[in-house]
């Protein structure tokens, strides 16, 4: 017998956090858990701001790509500048995976992989809300965000890739601002010394 079946999913959610938590991936998968939770389980005594950061959480990672951290300061950036929150009706249908399905895989490539799974297939049972999460980004947030250095490329459940290029075709196209090498800042270093040379020889003329 599944011994995750017996547990709630409250307690599965606890030590899928521990793994996530102590995960080493600089992305911070953690962040990717909380909001699938979240928007699975919201009822009806559910703060609508709390609501809000799970779909915007989700509609971000989903289809922006952005990592954990980002999100997070997404969330922040969000929570200073909205003051009231919309309200979102309830789906019947919160997704085909749960907490249980991640805690069931092994723990590493699989689980990860699991938890990025989990988190489209509750973001497509919110599919009613998604023009107006994806609006609400774009009026507060803004188009543009800077990435992380150790950014995780969203994994695709299979069969499912032509489906979200669909409703997404601008998300694999997402321009982002590459990190400077070591030995273009040692260029870009030795070109300004050589301007300052130039510039004192000029003035002693």
């Amino acid at each position: 017998m599944d011994q995750s079946r017996l547990k709630s999913d409250q307690e599965l959610y606890d030590e899928l956090a521990c793994y996530t938590l102590a995960h080493g991936d600089p992305s911070f998968i953690h962040q990717y858990i909380v909001d699938a939770y979240a928007a699975q389980h919201a009822d009806e005594k559910t703060k609508p701001i709390g609501l809000t950061f799970a779909l915007v959480g989700l509609y971000l990672h989903i289809a922006r790509h952005y990592s954990g951290k980002e999100v997070q300061r997404a969330h922040m950036k969000l929570a200073k500048k909205k003051k009231q929150w919309q309200l979102f009706e309830l789906p019947k249908e919160r997704g085909s995976m749960n907490v249980g399905d991640v805690m069931a895989a092994q723990p590493g490539t699989d689980r990860d992989n699991a938890i990025r799974e989990w988190s489209a297939s509750v973001w497509e049972a919110w599919s009613a809300c998604h023009a107006r999460v994806a609006e609400m980004v774009r009026s507060e947030l803004g188009q543009r965000a800077n990435h992380d250095k150790g950014q995780v490329p969203f994994v695709l459940p299979a069969g499912s890739a032509s489906r979200w290029s669909s409703r997404y075709p601008n998300a694999a196209s997402r321009k982002i601002k590459k990190e400077p090498t070591e030995n273009s800042m040692a260029l870009l270093r030795s070109k300004r010394r050589l301007s300052r040379v130039a510039t004192r020889r000029k003035a002693m003329g």
